[in-house]
């Protein structure tokens, strides 16, 4: 699912064409277990977009646009 994501992004210009690589599919894999792991850890009661962690997932996805900036458009 991660690897079409990437690759629809990357077809609509969204992300360079870096995205859709194997290195990307790890870098989003360890924002995500990053996240999940802190969440569970220190505030396994809340819910998913409540407390210190989780609601920081949006913000870790735009940096995907950061690594894999989408080509200049003239």
């Amino acid at each position: 699912m991660q690897r079409v994501a990437l690759a629809d992004a990357v077809a609509a210009g969204e992300l360079g064409p870096e995205a859709d690589s194997e290195e990307a599919i790890y870098l989003i894999s360890t924002l995500i277990v990053g996240v999940a792991s802190q969440a569970m850890a220190n505030e396994p009661d809340l819910e998913w977009g409540q407390g210190r962690f989780s609601p920081l997932f949006t913000k870790l996805m735009r940096l995907l646009v950061a690594v894999f900036p989408p080509p200049a458009t003239t």
